[in-house]
């Protein structure tokens, strides 16, 4: 994302207009290449995405918050790319979130987090299937793999247990 805003004379993408990337795609694509270029789309796209989940938290609609989560987890595998290493490494991360989905199967959702080279995704899993997940995947991945965690109505804070 760095090496395309420098093709505007910027230094990062936030600085550049969308509508001028537009304009310069193709050249952009012959210089950089196809995953520089995916990457600046998953910018763009993925900010819009922020913006709709919290407006449809606040709205309480948690149905759409999952649905964009789901499309903001899709775009950070197909655009971003942030889930393999390299080809032919091991891919902790698509194999947990294969894994995942399975167990979900269309309910919640899941996505990468925190750019998932160390494998870690997030879950959204309804309540009545948390036992189940986290059943599962300490099975599949290894005990301790899964974890609950709960959504406080008090923000971001450090409890014990």
């Amino acid at each position: 994302m760095q090496d395309v805003a420098a093709e505007f004379g910027k230094a990062r993408l936030c600085e550049v207009n969308v509508a001028d990337f537009d304009a310069k795609l193709p050249e952009l694509r012959a210089k950089l290449g196809d995953r520089a270029c995916l990457r600046a789309v998953h910018y763009w796209y993925e900010n819009g995405l922020v913006d709709k989940r919290w407006a449809a938290l606040n709205a309480g609609d948690i149905d759409q918050f999952l649905v964009l989560t789901r499309e903001s987890g899709a775009s950070s595998a197909m655009y971003l790319q942030n889930v393999v290493a390299k080809l032919g490494a091991e891919q902790p991360s698509m194999y947990a979130l294969a894994l995942a989905e399975h167990v979900l199967d269309g309910r919640g959702a899941v996505r990468i987090h925190g750019g998932g080279f160390g494998g870690t995704i997030q879950a959204f899993v309804p309540l009545d299937l948390v036992d189940t997940f986290i059943a599962k995947m300490n099975g599949w991945l290894g005990e301790g793999s899964a974890r609950h965690y709960a959504i406080s109505d008090k923000g971001a804070y450090a409890a014990w247990l």
